[in-house]
């Protein structure tokens, strides 16, 4: 029996992330996939176009005729799907260490962060988790170095 790439919902949720990033068409879309993803995932027109037609249906994608070719971009409620579900985004990113998001890297790499620690955080104690992340912290902003002014 083969072992799903993909859990319930995250083809959907990256198809709209790499569509969100650049608009294309079908074929351009499952190189794209085999690239971010292969070998341990194959896509085939039975599974991208059904999804991608799924996520027209619900008006988060639409599509144009360019030169003879059905091309896919994001809607604005495509958008606004993909902000509402960033944690899912990157909880995908995290398991699969492909960085779909089209998000500021900044935001997209806290959400990849949050979405880890949120993962193991309950098997810590409390008091450790905030030193922890105390620590992370410092060493974040003492890697900017001390002579840079802050908000720069």
């Amino acid at each position: 029996m083969a072992v799903r790439f993909f859990r319930h919902g995250e083809l959907h949720l990256v198809i709209l992330a790499i569509v969100a990033a650049t608009p294309m068409h079908g074929y351009d879309l499952m190189a794209e996939l085999a690239r971010l993803f292969g070998p341990r995932y194959r896509p085939s027109a039975g599974s991208i176009y059904p999804a991608v037609e799924a996520l027209a249906s619900e008006g988060l994608l639409t599509d144009a005729d360019v030169d003879g070719r059905r091309v896919y971009s994001v809607t604005a409620l495509g958008s606004e799907a993909l902000t509402a579900r960033a944690g899912a985004l990157a909880a995908v990113e995290v398991r699969t260490g492909v960085h779909l998001s089209n998000r500021p890297r900044i935001d997209a790499a806290l959400t990849r962060f949050e979405t880890r620690v949120r993962a193991v955080a309950n098997r810590l104690d409390p008091d450790t988790l905030d030193q922890l992340l105390d620590d992370a912290a410092d060493t974040i902003a003492g890697s900017v170095g001390a002579n840079q002014p802050e908000n720069q």
